[in-house]
């Protein structure tokens, strides 16, 4: 891969972690907003999880999701910076440049990323 190339992913992932940090932060804020003010009786607020179990486990989820997606991205940005991006973490072989463009922070060939799944 070329060094034009390199830091196209390079930017692109950078872009792709950026949204997805923005998506975490509206997730975090709206669980916050979704905390009721004081109630006439009470001043205690009433948590999340008592007014909607489901949907908050629903959005913690999803946050953990994205989380994930970025610590893939940042191994991705290490491994352009180690000089190993493009190359299969398990058996050493080149990523296909196709499945760097659509997954630019994949870390493994489709052969051993269908292995995985397997498992």
């Amino acid at each position: 891969m070329n060094q034009a190339e390199l830091q196209k992913r390079r930017q692109r992932l950078l872009d792709d972690r950026r949204r997805l940090e923005s998506e975490v932060q509206q997730i975090d804020q709206a669980r916050a907003e979704h905390l009721q003010p004081p109630g006439e009786i009470s001043n205690v607020r009433t948590h999340p999880a008592d007014q909607d179990a489901e949907g908050l486990a629903e959005q913690v989820v999803a946050v953990e999701t994205l989380r994930g997606e970025m610590r893939s991205i940042d191994d991705a940005l290490a491994r352009i910076g180690d000089g190993s991006y493009g190359i299969c973490k398990r058996c050493g072989k080149h990523i296909a440049s196709e499945r760097l463009e659509a997954i630019p922070h994949a870390g493994l060939c489709v052969r051993c990323e269908q292995a995985e799944e397997d498992r």
